[in-house]
């Protein structure tokens, strides 16, 4: 029995794990690496992996970083099943054709600009790959056990990150005894709105977890309202407008919900809210599909009849045309864009033209992976490029953690103590190096138990020896 680290080992993108375990090999979620973008293409075309190979695919949720790489796999042999919850198949439907859209536009845009040249560089896969992929899609609901092959049992417990998000639990006979296998996914708060908590109720003898905020505190969610409240409230009286560049899946959904209950309890004066993304609003719909994965707050407004995501100063934008209206208002309003890195979207055509305008706000409500403009903006910098072009940022920048769907150190090592209480070992992956290390001594010194955190193209030997921690390193 064994790990093969392909992707998110000591960075945050492109999960790809590869597990070894009752003469099977299924893949732990099958993502795209996102950040430098040759680098990150590199590694896209060329994930090492043998698909051809893989029994089976075991998706933990739908964000690109964890399912972008699904048509690739298939486009590379693979013909197996991909296992998930059924809101998760739901989102990846249109989160994959919109992935295949990016990089079919991505394409045609390079080789618009090196076309003299005479190179051709082809589309990472496109809509059609996307929709081939679907195929393969088998749904099992949290909680329900399943055996995608004899001996090897399965199931997706809530993990509280998103919609249809989930941990991944397998057991298997390995050398003659029952073994537990966790793999957390996207780990998820308490307390947040939408979505159930995570389940803290296993205890395998293996926990492979994220870390993604291993060495950072968020602050409560009561703090975090406060500080949108007034930030709206300071940029409204200024006449500027709020940029929110936001995951079309999860945040702009929790995002939406907090504006809503500002604007209901009279702590802000209510402006125009205008979710601008296509995309979103597909999500958003999808969001209305799945009330089974809603907390029981969010169950009561659904069966008083009160949409949690529809208010009256809401707006949805689907055209280009309305989308550039909106350049042409100068008036308080919110706006809600993908993509939530900043990378791509009608998110670039909002910031180009508002960075320069120190009446507006940029907030920035998630986490900005290293390489993107995202990550410039919230490290300060006072000048970027947007379609080639230098733009000097005089707009404010603000940053609300509280908003993560991820959990936080604290979180991180409850879940390591409660789910991981019964591990042989617990393994860190999906972190930046500073972070997984720092959760990882922590870990160490807190519970006793043994901790890793791997490197890309690491190999790690769950074996019956508890003391072999393989290639990984702490």
């Amino acid at each position: 029995m064994r790990i093969t680290f392909y992707g998110a080992a000591g960075s945050v993108t492109g999960s790809r794990h590869l597990l070894e375990a009752g003469g099977r090999r299924f893949l732990l979620d099958c993502g795209l690496v996102q950040g430098r973008r040759s680098e990150s293409d590199r590694m896209n075309r060329d994930p090492g992996i043998d698909f051809r190979s893989v029994d089976a695919i075991l998706l933990s949720h739908a964000h690109i970083d964890h399912a972008g790489s699904i048509p690739t796999a298939v486009m590379r042999g693979f013909a197996g099943p991909v296992f998930s919850t059924p809101a998760t198949r739901d989102l990846c439907s249109i989160l994959l054709a919109d992935s295949a859209r990016i990089h079919l536009a991505d394409a045609e845009f390079l080789n618009r600009l090196e076309g003299r040249r005479g190179s051709r560089i082809e589309p990472l896969y496109t809509p059609e790959d996307a929709m081939a992929s679907m195929e393969l899609f088998h749904t099992v609901p949290c909680g329900r056990e399943f055996e995608p092959f004899d001996g090897i049992h399965v199931r997706f417990l809530e993990a509280g990150h998103i919609l249809g998000s989930a941990q991944i639990l397998l057991s298997c006979r390995e050398g003659g005894r029952a073994v537990e296998i966790l793999y957390s996914g996207d780990l998820g708060r308490t307390g947040m709105p939408i979505v159930m908590d995570p389940d803290l109720s296993p205890r395998p003898d293996f926990l492979l977890m994220e870390s993604t905020y291993g060495d950072r505190v968020h602050e409560t969610h009561e703090d975090s309202a406060g500080r949108l409240a007034g930030i709206l409230d300071s940029t409204f009286s200024r006449r500027g407008r709020v940029l929110i560049p936001a995951f079309s899946v999860g945040r702009t959904q929790d995002i939406l919900y907090h504006v809503r209950r500002l604007y209901e309890s009279g702590s802000v004066e209510p402006a125009p809210v205008f979710v601008d993304s296509p995309l979103s609003i597909d999500a958003t719909e999808i969001y209305r599909m799945h009330p089974e994965c809603f907390d029981s707050e969010t169950r009561r407004l659904v069966a008083g009849d009160e949409g949690p995501f529809s208010f009256d100063q809401l707006h949805f934008i689907r055209t280009v045309e309305g989308s550039k209206a909106l350049n042409g208002v100068r008036e308080p309003m919110i706006v809600i864009s993908a993509s939530g890195m900043c990378e791509h979207g009608r998110i670039l055509h909002h910031l180009r033209n508002s960075l320069g305008n120190p009446s507006d706000t940029v907030l920035l409500v998630g986490f900005m992976a290293e390489g993107t403009l995202g990550r410039r903006l919230a490290e300060g910098a006072g000048k970027v490029r947007i379609f080639d072009e230098e733009i000097e940022v005089k707009a404010r920048v603000e940053q609300i953690g509280g908003f993560s769907a991820h959990a936080d150190s604290d979180g991180l090592y409850r879940y390591a103590e409660t789910a991981g209480g019964s591990a042989d070992r617990i393994v860190l992956v999906h972190g930046e190096p500073s972070q997984s290390s720092a959760l990882c001594a922590r870990i160490r010194e807190g519970t006793g138990r043994t901790c890793s955190v791997p490197a890309r193209g690491d190999v790690l030997d769950l074996g019956p020896s508890p003391g072999n921690s393989g290639r990984g390193r702490g």
